[in-house]
């Protein structure tokens, strides 16, 4: 199974914007740089590398990031933005690059494992079913 991760990503200075009365600008950046890093890192830990990973955003500085860390990195459309756009797009462009399951994954996950990953994975069976992943255990 050819499984491909999708990562969309609202913005490195625009994501976190409910903690704007706790971060100030600075600080929310640095922590989605930081939660963005970590689910690069975790993804790439579980399959071997950052080949089959692909960031969505608008976010220049994102995209940059994904580059940097080895995923592809898929600038978000201005015809379907948002979150299930950008998954749809990262879909999309793992289908075509031969995917046959395909993990749509948030940025902000801190407590992700490359275990977890593997569960969900499992979890799924064959064919894959949709799997999602809740912030609470």
């Amino acid at each position: 199974m050819e499984i491909w991760a999708v990562v969309p990503v609202r913005g490195i200075a625009a994501g976190k914007s409910r903690l704007v009365g706790v971060l100030d600008q600075d600080a929310r950046a640095s922590l989605n740089c930081r939660l963005l890093d970590h689910t690069l890192r975790v993804i790439a830990n579980w399959s071997g590398g950052l080949d089959r990973c692909i960031v969505v955003s608008p976010c220049d500085e994102a995209l940059a990031a994904a580059e940097r860390a080895g995923a592809l990195a898929l600038r978000e459309s201005l015809h379907s933005p948002g979150h299930n756009g950008a998954a749809a797009a990262g879909a999309g462009l793992a289908w075509e690059r031969g995917a046959t399951a395909v993990l749509v994954l948030a940025a902000d996950l801190p407590y992700l494992s490359a275990a977890a990953l593997a569960g969900m994975v499992a979890f799924a069976g064959m064919p894959p079913r949709t799997v999602v992943a809740t912030d609470r255990s």
